[in-house]
């Protein structure tokens, strides 16, 4: 007899299960990509699972938040563009993406992010005057907000303390003694550097563009800029950025030159520990990123951080990268996408990841070094609360929060890859002396302002990414 009902009854549950997977709706999947995970980023996956908890409590509703890592390996850092342009192309877009902040202003010219006004105006919405002006700056394109930035990094001035008293650059109370000025600053790393028999460079003082400065910090210092108010011509060539890559060659010119200088570079490069940590090079402007690894495998060095210093006369500065949530076009749900983006970059939410990363570095016996927000009540509570216990490097990390009022960022512009290409094209053009500062500036100028022309023509003012959907979905 139980034979005779295992069927029917083995139907009824079906029936009853397919009932159930009716009435009872599927989980909402929330894709989000670029996001950095890992090791190294515990606490991006703690908040992530923690706005999951919050939804569901919120609303009742279960939500996955489904991460994905496109691979490194363009200017896009973890972001893959390609990728990334044919899904939103194509009508498959992610709902969220951690992009580069350096990109914003690129691909909401071609029309593939979304604008955030509308959320903007919600009550409790994040403001422009909680964050760093350059950084919040950097996600407007054309009156419009397109991204909310998150994380950020600062440019500064490392020195070896060890070997400036060493060199003598320390006053009658025994303080060691930093340039007042880049002249200053180009002189002492000559001084400092030290040859072989043969001629060699074996350490070196300073190097311009050795660790993470680029042309473009060398130019700000000099109040250079590299577009016109209006963003629609290009001033590569103008006379602050002419001295200011002037002035890069004289500090490759005082080591022997931009070749040889390489050569040292690419010695010591090819080994696995940077050589500011084992003393080869003296000072290096380096973004605050660094300090962890001083932090991780240099805690008792005697070093310390300030502000790049400018021309005579002229304050310092300094530079600033960093990342931003931003919604594709065509995302599916940009209302759940904003939800996410809201708690991920609020002041709870960064402090619920920072500690939790901390928590996770602490319980394996690893140091911790919190990034810079930017946010800046996130920054301030942040670094004051986490930053390691070890004075030299709670020093470091507190600085920060007093250099991030000097910053500036890389201009906003459609041809923002193709101006840093051509800024860089005529750096080494002027380092190698194949083309004076001025001739390089004027080469890569009329390259970036050919493009700008065929930018801002009145027929190109159309964004001319969705209208490849199409071809691109067939």
């Amino acid at each position: 007899m139980s034979t005779q009902f295992s069927i029917p009854r083995v139907g009824i549950l079906l029936f009853l299960g397919c009932i159930l997977a009716v009435a009872l709706p599927a989980e909402t999947v929330l894709r989000v990509w670029g996001l950095e995970v890992g090791e190294h980023a515990i606490g991006n996956e703690a908040a992530v699972r923690e706005f999951e908890r919050r939804h569901l409590a919120a609303t009742g509703e279960g939500v996955e938040v489904q991460l994905a890592v496109i691979p490194a390996g363009s200017v896009q850092g973890v972001m893959d563009p390609q990728k990334l342009l044919c899904a939103i192309a194509g009508g498959r877009p992610p709902d969220v993406v951690w992009q580069d902040r350096f990109t914003v202003g690129q691909w909401a010219w071609m029309g593939a992010l979304r604008p955030l006004d509308d959320h903007l105006a919600e009550p409790g919405a994040p403001r422009a005057e909680e964050y760093y002006g350059p950084t919040w700056e950097e996600t407007i394109s054309q009156g419009r907000v397109y991204a909310i930035p998150t994380i950020t990094d600062v440019r500064v001035l490392y020195y070896n303390e060890d070997l400036l008293r060493r060199g003598g650059h320390v006053d009658a109370s025994g303080e060691v003694v930093l340039p007042a000025d880049w002249d200053a600053l180009l002189e002492m790393g000559a001084a400092l550097s030290e040859r072989d028999e043969r001629g060699r460079l074996t350490r070196v003082g300073f190097i311009p563009n050795f660790g993470n400065s680029w042309y473009y910090l060398w130019s700000f210092l000099n109040g250079g800029e590299f577009l016109s108010p209006d963003g629609r011509t290009c001033t590569l060539a103008a006379p602050e950025n002419v001295e200011a890559l002037a002035q890069m060659v004289r500090g490759y010119d005082l080591l022997g030159g931009y070749e040889r200088v390489k050569g040292f570079q690419d010695e010591l490069q090819s080994r696995v520990t940077d050589p500011f940590l084992v003393g080869q090079v003296a000072m290096k402007i380096d973004n605050d990123v660094f300090i962890r690894d001083i932090a991780r495998y240099r805690p008792d060095m005697a070093f310390g951080i300030t502000l790049p210093p400018g021309p005579p006369g002229r304050e310092g500065c300094t530079w600033s990268g960093g990342f931003a949530w931003v919604i594709p076009a065509g995302a599916p749900q940009p209302d759940l996408a904003w939800e996410f983006i809201a708690w991920m970059s609020s002041l709870e939410g960064r402090l619920f990841a920072e500690r939790a990363q901390a928590r996770h570095n602490r319980s394996r016996g690893r140091p911790f070094f919190p990034m810079l927000h930017c946010h800046r009540e996130a920054a301030r509570r942040i670094v004051e609360e986490l930053s390691p216990a070890e004075p030299r490097l709670r020093e470091a990390s507190l600085a920060r929060l007093a250099i991030m009022e000097r910053t500036r960022t890389r201009p906003v512009t459609p041809v923002g890859q193709l101006l840093w290409d051509q800024h860089n094209d005529a750096f080494y053009a002027a380092m190698t002396h194949d083309l004076t500062p001025s001739q390089a500036l004027r080469r890569s100028q009329a390259v970036v302002q050919a493009r700008l022309d065929l930018v801002w023509r009145p027929e190109s003012a159309r964004p001319p990414v969705l209208a490849w959907r199409w071809p691109v979905g067939v």
